[in-house]
């Protein structure tokens, strides 16, 4: 589990639970918070593509997210052509 603060907010990202998958580089700044997907643990090929987390402590705030290692798996980029990241607001 990582997180990170701000100074007008405290903003936490975490993966620490099932299927969580995600490394936080840079969380200062809501609107570029930097990532990397965390490679799979199984299989021949250590492939990521699979990412999962929770933000918290948002809320009001315009979030930017950069996936920093995206474009080094093998299914880039065409993998990433108009990819729709999906977000729910209904998590406590």
């Amino acid at each position: 589990m990582a997180s990170t603060s701000s100074s007008s907010s405290p903003i936490k990202i975490s993966s620490n639970f099932d299927c969580g998958n995600i490394e936080i580089i840079d969380a200062s700044d809501p609107a570029a918070i930097r990532l990397t997907i965390r490679p799979e643990q199984t299989g021949p090929l250590q492939e990521y593509m699979w990412f999962y987390f929770v933000l918290t402590g948002a809320k009001g705030q315009r979030c930017g997210f950069r996936l920093e290692n995206a474009s080094g798996t093998r299914w880039a980029p065409k993998a990433w052509e108009n990819y729709r990241i999906v977000a729910s607001y209904d998590r406590h």
